[in-house]
């Protein structure tokens, strides 16, 4: 009701009060949606454009923007106040500078201003297609016995409103005219009143409520108070919506992941599967065709027949031989999901704390900080992929992984002397670089995280344990006809170890 016509009406007067006569010295605005007025007596004017509102801010004077502004209305900068209008029944206020007016317009997405001379827009603010001519905003009043015709054709009129002229015998009335101006003048001496609902929105209204929380007799004061809880708490909740949304996305991810990674240690703790399917391929090679993805054979452990994944590249007696060396390794394929596992379930559960936190906090700042910490969490996200690598840290080292079989090539011109190289050894796979600028000593806890993330971006991913290479940059080289990302090693050493597991 903040921008009703009986509300602008009250605040018509009260600029009367405090700006008629009186000549405007400044005129800017900071923002797409704010202009500042300030006067020779020393008042200070705030309109500013929300979402689809307008509201009337009265800030200190000392508080008047003199930096990085835009001076507008320059015309009548310098000219005296010498009236000001309501609209009647409609919702905008006029402020006359003798031969121009200032019409502050409240027409929800379509509000702005618009400064008229001779009945000519010369100049706006925000205003979207202002029009040429500027034609008479005010309204008339049609009366009716019918309360339902007259709320339809009357917008102005709200529902309290109604209410209040059918008690009133208002409509019954043989002189409407007269009992509207009674109406009127009954409706201009109420209090002002802030309340909050449940979903803890702010409304100004002329009628109380049961969630009243200030009533007001200065619709000054009033208006003031009303667009900064509304604003502030318009902002907090639309951040606190926005920070929850993106931890509520994570948790998603992450919820998944623990699923996929519970139903994967299930799987490997249900018996010696991987070595019954190797016992069941040496028992069916005559039956395996060469350079089969996968083969139906006959399980005698469970009598029945079943499907078994089979490397085309490699012969049946080679799976076999496979899947014997994947059992042995079961073990410490269970231990690394389970750290997994618990570094996935660690992070479920920071988030879940730092989304209640959220919820709980009502104070904006504090909010800022959590959205600060998500906008570096985004910008890091950024820097990697613009940069021809991804980059992990790990004990005070940075470690770079290569994109592409381009990115390989430009991160391999990016290698110092001291660095380290790592690669899955006999498969495609992204090239790493351990660095080491500074000529640390490297412990094997540090190479070993190194190879896991060779291992990782490499077709051996989904091994439990993965052979990865690693040498000296100045051993690694292109040669000539080399391929994208292609390269020759001339001296290497091996390690052992499972992919790392990328955090979602």
């Amino acid at each position: 009701m903040h921008n009703n016509a009986f509300v602008l009406s009250r605040y018509a007067e009260f600029l009367n009060k405090h700006c008629l006569n009186h000549t405007l010295l400044e005129c800017v605005s900071t923002l797409p949606t704010d202009v500042h007025f300030r006067f020779e007596n020393g008042f200070y004017l705030s309109v500013r454009f929300y979402k689809q509102h307008t509201f009337f801010i009265l800030p200190e004077v000392t508080h008047f923007p003199k930096k990085n502004v835009l001076h507008q209305f320059k015309s009548i900068v310098g000219k005296t106040i010498d009236g000001i209008h309501e609209y009647t029944y409609d919702r905008g206020i006029e402020l006359c500078f003798g031969d121009q007016s200032l019409h502050i317009q409240c027409f929800g997405r379509r509000s702005g201003i618009l400064l008229v001379q001779n009945d000519s827009v010369i100049d706006h603010f925000k205003a979207l297609q202002p029009p040429e001519t500027f034609n008479n905003p005010d309204k008339s009043i049609s009366f009716s016995p019918n309360a339902e015709e007259f709320e339809k054709t009357h917008p102005f009129v709200t529902a309290e409103m109604i209410r209040d002229l059918k008690q009133s015998a208002f409509f019954e009335s043989s002189n409407q005219p007269k009992a509207w101006q009674a109406f009127v003048a009954d409706l201009n001496t109420k209090p002002v009143i802030i309340s909050k609902s449940i979903n803890d929105t702010y409304t100004l209204t002329l009628y109380p409520t049961e969630t009243t929380i200030v009533q007001y007799d200065d619709i000054g004061d009033a208006m003031h108070d009303f667009g900064k809880l509304y604003m502030g708490q318009d902002r907090l909740s639309s951040l606190k919506t926005s920070l929850i949304s993106q931890i509520n996305k994570e948790l998603k991810k992450l919820n998944a992941r623990k699923t996929k990674i519970e139903k994967h240690v299930g799987k490997l703790a249900n018996g010696d599967t991987l070595r019954q399917q190797a016992d069941v391929i040496m028992a069916n090679l005559h039956n395996i065709p060469a350079k089969a993805k996968k083969a139906e054979l006959f399980d005698f452990y469970q009598n029945k027949t079943v499907v078994i994944v089979l490397k085309e590249n490699l012969s049946a007696q080679k799976n076999a031989e496979r899947y014997y060396q994947k059992s042995k390794n079961v073990h410490v394929e269970i231990k690394h999901n389970n750290k997994l596992l618990e570094g996935v379930s660690n992070q479920i559960e920071e988030l879940t704390a730092e989304k209640k936190r959220i919820e709980l906090t009502e104070d904006f700042r504090k909010l800022q900080s959590f959205n600060k910490n998500q906008t570096k969490k985004e910008a890091v996200k950024k820097s990697n992929h613009q940069l021809p690598y991804r980059s992990y840290a790990y004990r005070g080292f940075d470690i770079w992984v290569g994109k592409s079989a381009k990115h390989n090539d430009a991160l391999l011109k990016l290698a110092h002397k001291n660095d380290l190289w790592f690669h899955a050894r006999g498969v495609a796979g992204s090239h790493v670089l351990l660095k080491n600028v500074e000529q640390k000593s490297v412990t094997t806890d540090v190479l070993e995280y190194a190879a896991s993330l060779a291992a990782r971006f490499s077709k051996n991913q989904h091994e439990s344990l993965a052979a990865v290479i690693y040498t000296s940059p100045k051993y690694v080289r292109k040669f000539k006809g080399a391929l994208p990302g292609q390269v020759r090693v001339d001296r290497e050493e091996v390690l052992l170890v499972a992919p790392y597991e990328i955090e979602s």
